[in-house]
């Protein structure tokens, strides 16, 4: 039952050289919103790792009840919203 309203924020991944992770992620979460205007960005070009698809802007497992409005989610080395 959380909002996370980014207001024109951007959220950005920190480059890694881990295999997996998201920039937002939630499990089994439930009624969770995140509101624009804003931005996620993922580490596609500054990743430190050989490989790997499973770079995430959002990934929400075992999750329900979730919206997403407003919100640019790019540069992921995996899908964008998971």
């Amino acid at each position: 039952g959380q909002t996370l309203r980014l207001n024109g924020a951007e959220l950005r991944a920190l480059p890694s050289s881990q295999p997996r992770g998201a920039v937002v992620q939630g499990f089994r979460t439930r009624d969770w919103r995140i509101l624009g205007p804003g931005r996620i960005t993922g580490e596609r070009n500054r990743h430190r790792g050989e490989g790997g698809e499973w770079g995430m802007g959002i990934a929400a497992w075992k999750s329900t009840g979730s919206s997403i409005e407003g919100v640019a989610v790019t540069n992921c080395r995996g899908d964008g919203i998971y």
